[in-house]
């Protein structure tokens, strides 16, 4: 693992640690609800239905379906990719029985259960697209930086998705980006070594 992601690695993980740490103790996060509530705060009818249709890129089928046609499409590449997905939604099980925080007090815009920390869609995007994002910068076409920045964007977007619709805290976000990540930068790792022994 090169030196730059091993710090991105410590950086992410220490970002988790505290998150969870303070949410153990606290229950809350500083900012959180502030954060929360101005998202909130900009629903309409129009925004409504395109972060209710962008929430559900996160959901199981989608992610399902986009790690089944990459597998298709590359092999080699493709296991890595449902490796990470299917990493990041064990831990996220894990910890949301754990954890045990209660989704946000208020009206939600979509129907959800389970509990909220961390956030699961925000762990499944960032695997998903996290990985799509690494192996697609390894190519060499035309529009690559516009389809680098459509999965930064669907990551972004997807968690920022969440908050709108009122089922999870920041922290929520923020953590399952963070830990999620972590997965992404060990697989990056792994795949980067069978390359070199195959070679």
């Amino acid at each position: 693992m090169t030196k730059k992601n091993k710090i991105l690695l410590l950086l992410s993980f220490l970002i988790f640690i505290l998150l969870l740490i303070t949410v153990v103790i606290n229950k809350t996060v500083f900012l959180d609800k502030i954060i929360y509530e101005s998202i909130k705060s900009i629903q309409n009818p129009f925004l409504n239905k395109i972060f209710i249709g962008i929430t559900k890129l996160g959901n199981a089928i989608p992610v399902t379906l986009i790690c089944i046609i990459y597998v298709l499409l590359n092999r080699e590449e493709g296991k890595y990719v449902i490796a990470c997905v299917i990493t990041s939604m064990l831990l996220n099980l894990l910890l949301k029985n754990i954890v045990s925080r209660t989704r946000p007090d208020a009206i939600w815009l979509i129907k959800e259960s389970g509990f909220s920390f961390p956030s699961g869609h925000a762990m499944a995007s960032m695997a998903l697209y996290g990985m799509l994002f690494y192996f697609i910068s390894l190519k060499k076409f035309n529009y690559k930086k516009l389809v680098l920045g459509l999965m930064i964007s669907l990551i972004i977007l997807i968690g920022i998705s969440r908050i709108y619709v009122g089922v999870h805290f920041p922290s929520d976000i923020l953590a399952g980006f963070s830990l999620s990540f972590c997965v992404v930068l060990i697989y990056i790792y792994l795949y980067q070594k069978e390359v070199e022994y195959v070679s």
